[in-house]
């Protein structure tokens, strides 16, 4: 099922997605009403609309998911106006790479009709993998690693394990008897190092700054945020401080 993020919807869409439901009166609600009646639908459905933590935790998610909709198992809302589906396969072998913050970007491929019946000729089967490339400066590739997906896989979603480094993706294939080869490479994206990860002996030096760099990711209750950037910028704290002891 698709649960929409109502907040990120327009008019048009609120509404069809209410009268849709059964929403008495939809196609006289203003906007405002038409959100908390969704919110009612959804929350007496029994599934409550996605949490922008839902939204936005890549450790939690093998799939990308974007910040109008989010993946559930029970209702179905249809299709929205004026979206077309995309094809489920192209005519060209490629792959994509997006960055999607510092520790995450989204490759999504397609691997056309005549290279898949190439590829499983003869009875012959397939499997997939990615290969994650990282190179520090220029095309030279410093590190790698391989994951593994379905033939029917399209998208997936990285993991970026060095900040301000250059990656990109490439699609490999294994046969049955041995054969493997690569079928396509993807752009190169930069993941940013922000000035206290590439200096955090700034953060020692600076009081003001090392407080409001840290309390943007303690809730109230005192629990540290989820957030691999500053995770790894505490180990590098601990690493000075343990160097200056």
């Amino acid at each position: 099922m698709i649960i929409p993020n109502i907040e990120a919807l327009s008019m048009t869409e609120l509404r069809y997605i209410a009268i849709k439901h059964g929403i008495d009166g939809a196609d006289q609600l203003n906007q405002e009403d038409l959100i908390e009646a969704l919110h009612d639908f959804y929350d007496e459905f029994g599934r409550g609309l996605p949490t922008m933590s839902a939204l936005y935790s890549p450790s939690t998610q093998k799939r990308f998911l974007n910040s109008l909709v989010e993946e559930s198992n029970d209702y179905q809302i249809g299709e929205l106006p004026g979206v077309v589906d995309l094809p489920d396969m192209y005519s060209e072998t490629s792959i994509h790479l997006l960055l999607k913050d510092p520790s995450w970007a989204h490759a999504y491929w397609s691997v056309c009709p005549s290279e898949m019946e190439k590829l499983t000729k003869n009875g012959k089967t397939v499997s997939f993998f990615l290969r994650v490339n990282q190179s520090e400066n220029g095309d030279k590739v410093v590190d790698s690693f391989d994951i593994s997906v379905d033939i029917e896989d399209t998208s997936w979603t990285v993991n970026l394990p060095k900040k301000g480094n250059t990656y990109f993706v490439s699609l490999h294939y294994t046969d049955s008897t041995g054969e493997s080869g690569i079928l396509c490479s993807s752009n190169r994206v930069k993941s940013c190092a922000g000035y206290y990860y590439r200096n955090p002996e700034a953060l020692l030096e600076n009081e003001d700054a090392f407080y409001l760099m840290f309390s943007s990711i303690v809730t109230k209750g005192g629990v540290l945020v989820d957030s691999s950037p500053m995770h790894e910028l505490f180990d590098n704290l601990d690493a000075i401080r343990g160097n200056t002891l």
